[in-house]
């Protein structure tokens, strides 16, 4: 019998479960185990700063190795995803695995802008780091929670999930340090469809790669941040057929 696959869920500064309650109806309970961490604390007012980030994050990995796991998947939520982007850069042999992969998403939270502009323009919204794509599959029963974003700029795919990350998205994708034009070739926006695109934003995503044939834009209507069942099957029958 094969192993399950663990995922470890990091939530933010509050302790909520929320998103990984959510997230386990849409798993395969016989092929992913599903194990929330709670980070210590109590919401903003005990972060100071890299230090506790630190902390934060060797906090976590203690977690992971008491666990003994030869292999899993480490998902942020909110703070999470900033903890968890720490733990690649300072422990990357955790990420070396092709069945090892890291998704973060991070939301603008109060209190926590002077690392925004870093996180952003480091991230490109979220990290991947993901050696097969095809992993991308479990990610996406997932979408609503989840900002999946570029690695380098080197990838083909571009996923924004609510107005907050499509409006940092289109200031990313108009600097110049990264070269989306050679290489986005699908652009998925999720979200409610009054207030996750405006035309002007997908005006100007549809010019940027409209002068590549392979290019789309796909504008994926869901039901609200947290979702539900119809939306979610619309996601995986939308964009499955780009994974296999």
């Amino acid at each position: 019998m094969n192993k399950r696959i663990k995922i470890f869920c990091l939530h933010g500064l509050g302790g909520s479960t929320n998103s990984s309650l959510g997230l386990l109806q849409y798993l395969d309970q016989k092929k992913f185990e599903l194990l929330p961490i709670a980070l210590p604390g109590s919401r903003f007012e005990k972060f100071h700063a890299e230090k506790s980030l630190k902390q934060y994050s060797d906090f976590v990995v203690n977690k992971i190795k008491e666990s003994k796991s030869d292999s899993f998947y480490l998902l942020g939520f909110s703070f999470g995803g900033l903890i968890a982007h720490d733990i690649s850069e300072r422990y990357p042999e955790y990420f070396s695995n092709e069945l090892k992969g890291i998704v973060v998403w991070a939301p603008p939270f109060l209190g926590l802008n002077r690392f925004l502009n870093i996180f952003y323009s480091s991230l490109i919204l979220t990290s991947f780091l993901m050696s097969n794509p095809k992993n991308l599959n479990l990610v996406m029963k997932a979408a609503n929670f989840l900002g999946v974003g570029l690695n380098k700029g080197d990838t083909e795919d571009l996923i924004l999930t609510d107005k907050q990350a499509l409006k940092s998205g289109m200031n990313i994708i108009k600097s110049s340090k990264y070269n989306f034009n050679s290489s986005l070739k699908r652009l998925y926006i999720f979200g409610k469809p009054d207030v996750f695109v405006s035309p002007k934003n997908y005006d100007y995503v549809q010019k940027m790669i409209e002068n590549n044939h392979n290019s789309q834009v796909l504008l994926i209507p869901s039901g609200g941040h947290f979702g539900n069942e119809k939306s979610f099957r619309q996601v995986n029958s939308e964009i499955s057929h780009f994974l296999i």
